[in-house]
């Protein structure tokens, strides 16, 4: 089906490279050496402006001195660690961009107070990237370390094979409605509200329902932070395809309430994010994990804006353009998962009167 086409917020992720062991991390000591403490350049991907940025920092690890365990040459005199700032030259916001934290990783490595670092088995040596950006798709931010790395002098054969303990930390989709149309997604009987009270017989995991209704300065603002955070077994119970656990959220920007609505930030986000604190499993890295994690995620920011009578459709009104969200159809054909919340009501009905069946406790 063809739908309105979401934006890509926040991302971040630890990007794990062991392909080439410790030679990307001296790569970033000699050229930082060789600029004279950073190195910065413009590069093209996708017929697209983007600057790099590479710079360093004190590290907090320990120097191995002449040899690591791992029996290889340590010729540098000081620990330091890397920073490669990216950012797209055409957005006037500055929002559009990423930051990669280089550190090395290698078996036996220790911090400067004597901690033990945690390194997987099957990596003798390696860089891990701590990576964090927002509004780019999800698939671009690898492609776009490469390319910025080889900007700054980088070997562009860096940074191409991902280890497999490389994961996910967050991410989100988003659309921007219209806020004459989104009250029945934050009503207290919308889809919000009803997958926040999921499994409500149920005393086990972790379940998060928030709505605020004023902003931080105390103005009203119906709807302006209200959110669903769901573990794994009660998004099976709306989504049983799904396995991530996700907060649903309709959010305004702080500054909301003051805005003319001619603004795009006067109307609120309805987002869909990863929760990776509300699981104990792990989603990697991979293209396959990053389809499965932009389908979960669209599949339940339609499925509840279409439970709230949203149109998907863009146009008469719906939708509310932003720097990185443009209401356009999309490309790509996406299924609506009924969460059948009727159904899942009855059960929950049902559980109510079993309780009251069996008599209520004196407590009760």
């Amino acid at each position: 089906m063809q739908l309105v086409e979401s934006a890509p917020h926040e991302f971040a992720a630890h990007f794990l490279f062991a392909e080439h062991g410790l030679s990307p991390f001296f790569a970033c000591d000699r050229r930082i050496k060789e600029g004279g403490g950073s190195q910065r350049a413009t590069f093209q991907y996708e017929s697209e402006e983007w600057e790099a940025s590479l710079s360093y920092r004190d590290s907090g690890l320990a120097h191995p001195g002449a040899t690591l365990p791992t029996g290889t040459s340590f010729e540098l005199d000081e620990m330091r660690e890397f920073d490669l700032h990216i950012h797209s030259c055409d957005d006037q916001v500055g929002q559009r961009s990423m930051h990669a934290h280089i550190a090395p990783r290698w078996q036996g490595m220790e911090s400067k107070s004597g901690k033990s670092i945690s390194v997987p088995d099957d990596l003798d040596e390696g860089v891990n990237l701590h990576v964090q950006g927002s509004n780019i798709e999800f698939e671009r931010y690898q492609p776009l370390i490469r390319k910025a790395a080889a900007s700054v002098g980088i070997s562009l054969s860096y940074f191409q094979e991902l280890h497999e303990f490389s994961t996910i930390l967050d991410a989100e989709r988003y659309v921007r409605l219209h806020e004459d149309v989104s009250g029945s997604v934050h009503a207290r009987d919308g889809p919000i509200a009803q997958l926040g009270h999921l499994l409500e017989n149920d005393r086990q995991g972790r379940r998060k329902l928030v709505q605020y209704d004023s902003d931080e300065r105390g103005r009203n603002q119906p709807g302006y932070y209200h959110t669903a955070t769901l573990g794994p077994r009660r998004i099976r119970e709306a989504f049983p395809e799904h396995e991530l656990p996700k907060e649903i959220k309709h959010y305004y920007a702080r500054e909301a309430a003051g805005l003319d609505s001619n603004r795009s930030l006067s109307h609120p986000k309805v987002g869909v994010s990863y929760q990776k604190s509300f699981w104990d499993d792990q989603l990697g890295a991979t293209d396959g994990a990053l389809e499965q994690l932009t389908v979960e995620l669209e599949e339940t920011l339609f499925s509840v804006l279409s439970e709230a009578n949203v149109p998907l459709r863009p146009g008469m009104g719906t939708y509310v353009s932003d720097e990185y969200f443009t209401p356009t159809e999309s490309e790509r054909d996406r299924d609506i998962v009924d969460p059948d919340f009727t159904q899942i009501k009855h059960r929950q009905e049902s559980v109510v009167i079993k309780h009251i069946a069996d008599g209520l406790a004196p407590t009760a």
